[in-house]
């Protein structure tokens, strides 16, 4: 018998929209345009899979398959430059973070935003306590789109202040969209099933393994804004813990398809792409 599966309980749409990815069109006049959003007066450079201007005081890379780019500052000479002894109120935070970030919102998104300190621990003696410095207060985006989460590393807005609450970092990753369908989604029982018959358990059994699904997340799967990607494929991300015979609690993190292949538009006359390769079943 296969290792039997067990979901926790979790919110996931009854269906999902499917949508087709716009390819990215990145020329002189819109590479031109961000560059000038940013105070950067310099040329972009082609690095295949990215076009990245730089100056003595920032660097600006955008990303070539996606409408993603990502901003860093120059200047500081270590962390501790402007490293304080608290960061940010979580609400001025936010608020600043939301003033850089508006232009660049894709339209039509909800967004919640978390915070969170980068921090270093220093202690000038051995034995003495450490002082705690804070060296940035993250903002971060989440994004959901027709009611539903985007997941993956391709679907987030962030931000990094520093003490004075001017931006350090930020990233936008992101996919222009155009819905094309609704698909009916998978039930929990139909995904514990199909994740269970996954190549990761087919040696194992209820005899010789245990399996425990901590955590579970649905929503449309973005991949690294590196990659093209036709379709935001609807998906469900699943992390727990794995025990055999021989190894004792080994994490995992996982995606598995939300709904059936059979139910997404034909091929031929939509432009579909098959299941990532990062999902195993």
């Amino acid at each position: 018998m296969p290792v039997t599966i067990t979901l926790p309980e979790f919110s996931a749409p009854s269906e999902y929209p499917i949508l087709q990815v716009e390819p990215a069109r990145w020329d002189a006049d819109s590479l031109g345009s961000l560059a000038r959003q940013h105070g950067l007066d310099a040329g972009f450079e082609d690095r295949g899979l990215w076009h990245i201007a730089q100056t003595e005081r920032q660097v600006l890379e955008v990303y070539a398959a996606s409408q993603s780019f990502r901003l860093s500052r120059r200047g500081a000479a270590s962390e501790l430059d402007l490293a304080s002894d608290s960061g940010l109120d979580e609400q001025e935070a936010i608020a600043r973070a939301y003033d850089y970030l508006t232009p660049y919102l894709p339209a039509g998104v909800e967004s919640f935003a978390s915070v969170f300190e980068s921090e270093l621990l220093i202690s000038e003696r051995e034995g003495e306590e450490p002082k705690r410095l804070v060296i940035g207060t993250q903002v971060s985006l989440a994004l959901s789109l027709d009611g539903v989460s985007l997941i993956g590393p391709g679907a987030k807005l962030q931000v990094t202040l520093d003490a004075n609450g001017e931006v350090d970092s930020a990233y936008r990753m992101w996919r222009e969209s155009t819905r094309i369908d609704v698909v009916p989604g998978r039930s929990a029982d139909e995904l514990a099933a199909r994740f269970g018959d996954s190549p990761m358990f087919s040696d194992l059994s209820d005899e010789t393994a245990r399996v425990e699904v901590t955590s579970v997340s649905a929503g449309l799967l973005s991949v690294p804004p590196t990659e093209r990607q036709p379709l935001l494929y609807p998906a469900v991300q699943l992390s727990g813990t794995v025990s055999t015979e021989t190894a004792s609690e080994v994490g995992f993190q996982t995606v598995i398809a939300a709904v059936d292949p059979r139910h997404l538009p034909d091929r031929r006359t939509v432009r579909v792409a098959a299941m990532p390769a990062v999902m195993i079943a």
